[in-house]
């Protein structure tokens, strides 16, 4: 305010009134209007931005896309196929040695005879326990638990495999293996023996076998590379 009796230009400007709004200028350097604090600024956004937002995928990203995605299908598909056969093949395999190992257990534990007996042509296997005994060897046995079954794609053989796995002497498939009292492997006259064994192949080729050693031990292989590979 200017004192009364005082004019204007006799001011000092030290004592003349300040504001604390700063001029607005535009691009061209020229004074705009000063923006008050109650005022508002709205932004109109047209119909034509909300549509680039909401266009979607463009017919050629959704053709690339659909492209990587079958380029990784043809890889990994054909992988998990056969890590899937693997795990069948390897599963088969050790489930015939489990029995194996439970069925020696057994003819020890009931002082007895115990064995596996394999359906070659049905892919199947069952643990059975000596019912009627002879004089060296049992004649009739009885079932113990529920048979084992070979997976789709698995069954018994070699193929052209001419190398038998482990002590066996010939390669084949030996049914049933029988094992006695002290869980010692033995023949149909009750001879302790070696050549016992099974041999399984998927319909990959791969095959693998379970062989019984003199000892009573049971091994499982794998065949590659023209030898058999211990698993």
């Amino acid at each position: 305010m200017v004192p009364a009796g005082v004019v204007a230009e006799d001011v000092p400007k030290s004592e003349m009134p300040m504001t604390n709004q700063a001029p607005v200028l535009s691009p061209s350097g020229i004074r705009g209007p000063e923006i008050q604090p109650s005022e508002t600024i709205t932004i109109v956004q047209t119909a034509g931005d909300q549509t680039n937002r909401l266009r979607g995928f463009s017919f050629l990203e959704m053709a690339v896309v659909i492209t990587i995605f079958l380029i990784l299908a043809a890889i990994l598909i054909p992988s998990g196929a056969t890590f899937v056969q693997y795990y069948r093949s390897s599963s088969n395999v050790r489930d015939i040695a489990s029995q194996l190992a439970l069925a020696k257990m057994t003819a020890a534990a009931n002082f007895t005879q115990a064995e596996l007996n394999c359906t070659l042509t049905g892919n199947s296997c069952q643990m059975e326990v000596c019912a009627t005994k002879g004089a060296t060897v049992c004649t009739t046995y009885s079932n113990v638990g529920g048979a084992i079954l070979l997976s789709q794609g698995v069954s018994f053989g070699f193929g052209s495999i001419s190398t038998p796995a482990g002590t066996q002497t010939t390669i084949q498939n030996t049914s049933p293996i029988v094992f006695n009292s002290r869980s010692i492997p033995i023949d149909n006259t009750a001879t302790p023996t070696g050549n016992d064994a099974l041999y399984l192949t998927d319909k990959s080729g791969v095959t693998y076998a379970v062989s019984v050693y003199t000892s009573g031990k049971v091994a499982v292989w794998r065949y590659a590379s023209g030898a058999w590979k211990s698993l």
